[in-house]
């Protein structure tokens, strides 16, 4: 079947992650395409797919998805899906410019049981580049019980510490000098 909706029934879960990424183009967009990919990165049995419901569902704009990924992020079992979550949500442009966001991924760096989830929470800050979250990273980079997060902290607050360079405004041409000769 072409219905992506229809497709999370089928028995192979890579048939599964394909009908999640489909719900979140726009083909298929819209509140029952949301509430079902929220529904499938709660219930579904494969990691796999609870990934891609969760990465889609972060397409939609709002407080909603971030809600959903904030309870996901805190319940979802595998270490791994988390990650790639957080890092899916640093880039992600529905979010882009949300300080939500921010939060969220910072209240996983201080929070989160697993070394490679704070790891990657602390590089998915360090991606957004938003100086709000400095304070948490300072805390990690600190604190950590793991040397290898408070590295990767240390790592995002230099990269955010590291403005880009502003391009040199261009010098205004200089104006005609009166008595110079032209057309010569």
């Amino acid at each position: 079947s072409a219905d992506p909706i229809a497709r999370l029934q089928s028995a192979d879960p890579v048939e599964r992650a394909r009908a999640c990424a489909d719900l979140a183009s726009a083909a298929h967009r819209g509140p029952r395409a949301y509430r079902t990919l929220a529904e499938t990165m709660r219930r579904d049995l494969s990691e796999r797919v609870r990934l891609r419901a969760a990465v889609a569902s972060l397409t939609y704009e709002g407080e909603e998805p971030l809600q959903n990924a904030e309870a996901f992020l805190k319940t979802e079992p595998g270490a791994e899906v988390r990650a790639e979550l957080l890092l899916a949500l640093s880039t992600e442009p529905a979010h882009r410019d949300d300080p939500e966001a921010t939060r969220l991924i910072s209240s996983i760096l201080a929070e989160d049981q697993s070394n490679e989830v704070r790891r990657t929470a602390a590089r998915a800050l360090s991606l957004r580049g938003d100086q709000s979250a400095r304070r948490g990273l300072i805390i990690a980079a600190q604190n950590d019980k793991s040397q290898e997060v408070r590295n990767a902290a240390a790592r995002a607050l230099a990269l955010l510490s590291t403005k880009p360079k502003a391009k040199a405004k261009p010098k205004p041409p200089k104006p005609p000098k009166p008595d110079a000769v032209f057309g010569k």
